[in-house]
């Protein structure tokens, strides 16, 4: 439904002309490759837009099948392929891409989780994210572990939003201002997008105890580590959490672990 063989997001389960899910954006952008524009149909218009041409973006989506799209006079645009102008970019390695996908930043704690029974990992995560305590979805007649919620905590970052994901691919949008990069760190600063609780979100992930105010413009500090990054409060300097890369491979196993109690390559990053 909503979506054309002609594109390369040919599984999308969404018309993209539905706008009510858009975060409205002041920002200035510039397109960082040539990039095709699709219409509200997923077909391509014909029109590109040029390596450093000024892309006036109207807002941004992240749609139910996990891609990010920029809306650009009326149409469409992938947000890989768009940054904002005055501001730097985000290392590859450290992206959420529609396309070409390698890497998914989750919370470290994962890899205690792994080595666990599957009653132990289930409780763990209970403690970890409160949310998921006896949460039982009526529709699918599932519990989280055995649907969609499995889907690991944790962040993706990409050059014109930042997404928390804490229960399945639900979680917080943010919309980014400012990349700034400070020798090896990022400073990242959000543009509040809903007016979120902020005790609300430390209460449904404990890692997210000294997340910013998210009612207010906030800054994050990203300090890559050799092989984790490491998420700051900006402000206070406290440590809101620590972040390894896994595989989309991984997280299939890993959901399945959930289900079935069934170990695979789950300690295979």
């Amino acid at each position: 439904m909503g979506y054309s063989q002609e594109t390369r997001f040919s599984n999308i389960d969404f018309q993209i002309d539905y706008t009510e899910g858009f975060i409205k954006t002041a920002n200035t952008y510039y397109a960082l490759n040539e990039t095709e524009v699709i219409d509200g149909s997923w077909k391509k218009t014909g029109k590109k837009i040029k390596k450093g041409e000024t892309a006036t973006v109207e807002g941004v989506i992240y749609t139910i099948d996990d891609y990010i799209f920029a809306g650009y006079k009326g149409n469409w645009i992938s947000a890989d392929d768009v940054a904002i102008k005055e501001s730097d970019i985000l290392p590859n390695y450290l992206l959420r891409k529609n396309r070409d996908n390698e890497i998914i930043w989750i919370a470290d704690w994962y890899k205690d989780v792994i080595d666990l029974s599957r009653k132990e990992a289930i409780r763990f995560i209970n403690k970890k994210l409160p949310v998921t305590e006896d949460l039982y979805f009526a529709d699918s007649d599932t519990y989280w572990y055995e649907d969609y919620a499995s889907y690991p905590f944790g962040i993706d970052f990409t050059n014109v939003l930042l997404n928390i994901r804490f229960l399945g691919r639900d979680g917080y949008n943010f919309l980014i201002k400012r990349i700034e990069k400070k020798n090896q760190d990022y400073i990242i600063t959000c543009f509040p997008t809903e007016i979120y609780d902020w005790s609300d979100i430390s209460a449904k992930c404990t890692d997210l105890e000294n997340f910013p105010n998210p009612t207010e413009t906030f800054s994050l500090r990203i300090s890559p580590l050799k092989d984790s990054i490491k998420v700051y409060n900006f402000e206070t300097k406290k440590l809101i959490v620590s972040l390894i890369p896994v595989t989309d491979e991984w997280v299939d196993l890993f959901q399945d672990f959930l289900k079935t109690g069934k170990k695979g390559n789950e300690e295979k990053r």
